[in-house]
């Protein structure tokens, strides 16, 4: 199977999109005239794991037929154009049914563009990988611990070796066919006080599986039972971790992209968040998102145009405050905004107000909340949309 060819019209168009759009957000433009570089759509399946984090949720599922008549339909311009369209929902998204047939249409259509997928990994076997092997992607494994034991405990399924199997094939493929800078996987890990201690082993297992590229997040906590897990209360052990972690990388030569150590963040360099010049995300119901940390929704892509949201009310004010330094309520606790927020117990739950509150509110029944988180709580109010 090979990829369509590239038209040079198409390509000229989306490399000076993209140009603008970097532009756009250096000199912080509240109006814009490019589009997004990354376009998320919310691909949704059912799930062979049962992550100890993850909400489980009746959400639509996806094929290729919602695809063509609804995001191609809604937004074919903007994904064209864009740098990078990522197919990132609620469960295992290459476990769809003539997921194959979906993969090959995305060759043909957008060749051109990177096609980003989060796995667990064991949908990922020779037929999916010979067909990605041969067109632009990029892989995310989620695998949040380097052993079996800990693999199952934390996801609940038991297929360590099945999807380390997958993993070698893919890998092996990439360099088969010379395809490492079309090709590319790494793995991504939320950490939490289950898996801390594990990380610099996941190093390690990177380095001999050849992975170039480990990203790790701290947890994001949604309902009361994830508190316990929240490394946010285990501080100095999650420091310690991190640390070791980064100077075994650093050893071995592993890329390794962790979050920022507690206590130590910068608030000297707010505003480097650029989801809401170059960022746009879309549900299977419509509803349109400007970052994944969002609290709510920023327009219905089913009932306005995609310039309407873009462009319109909520998308210029999120940028405005941004550009300002008064950021909009969601961005202020955000780590993405600034580092320093990590030392936020808001940082580590989502945004929506209700959640935050129930969390804030548990965590002080179990006495885990110190005298100086309980004097910085403020549960922000839902913004104005």
């Amino acid at each position: 199977m090979a990829t369509a060819e590239i038209n040079s019209d198409e390509m000229v168009r989306r490399k000076l999109n993209l140009t603008l759009n970097r532009l756009e957000f250096e000199k912080r433009k509240v109006v814009l005239a490019s589009t997004p570089e990354v376009v998320n759509i919310g691909a949704h399946n059912h799930c062979n794991a049962k992550c100890i984090w993850c909400l489980s949720g009746d959400y639509k599922v996806f094929e290729l037929s919602l695809y063509k008549d609804f995001f191609e339909a809604k937004l074919g311009p903007v994904i064209r154009t864009s740098r990078h369209v990522s197919f990132v929902g609620f469960g295992e998204i290459l476990w769809l049914p003539g997921i194959e047939q979906f993969l090959e249409y995305l060759n043909q259509s957008i060749p051109d563009v990177v096609k980003q997928f989060t796995t667990n990994g064991t949908p990922l076997k020779e037929k999916l990988a010979d067909c990605m092997s041969v067109g632009r992607y990029s892989i995310r494994i989620s695998l949040h611990a380097p052993n079996a034991e800990l693999h199952e405990k934390i996801t609940k399924i038991k297929d360590f070796d099945r999807i380390m199997k997958n993993l070698k094939y893919a890998l092996k493929k990439r360099d088969e066919m010379s395809r490492r800078s079309y090709f590319h996987l790494e793995l991504f890990n939320v950490l939490t006080k289950e898996n801390i201690d594990a990380l610099p082993d996941m190093v390690r297992l990177a380095k001999f599986m050849e992975v170039p590229r480990v990203e790790c997040v701290y947890m994001t906590m949604f309902t009361k039972e994830h508190i316990p897990m929240s490394l946010f209360f285990d501080q100095e052990r999650a420091n310690r971790k991190l640390d070791e972690a980064q100077e075994l990388a650093d050893k071995l030569g592993v890329c390794i992209v962790l979050p920022p150590r507690f206590g130590k963040g910068s608030p000297e360099r707010p505003g480097a968040c650029s989801d809401p010049w170059q960022y746009f995300y879309v549900e299977t119901q419509g509803s349109v998102l400007p970052c994944c940390y969002a609290g709510g929704h920023a327009g219905y892509i089913d009932k306005q145009s995609f310039e309407e949201i873009w462009n319109g009310e909520f998308y210029t004010s999120l940028r405005r405050s941004i550009a300002e330094g008064n950021p909009h309520p969601w961005c202020k606790n955000c780590v993405k905004y600034n580092g320093f927020n990590v030392n936020s117990l808001l940082c580590h739950i989502t945004n929506r107000p209700e959640t935050q509150k129930m969390i804030i509110e548990e965590a002080a029944k179990m006495g885990i909340l110190t005298d100086q988180m309980k004097g910085v709580m403020q549960n922000p109010s839902e913004p104005k949309k």
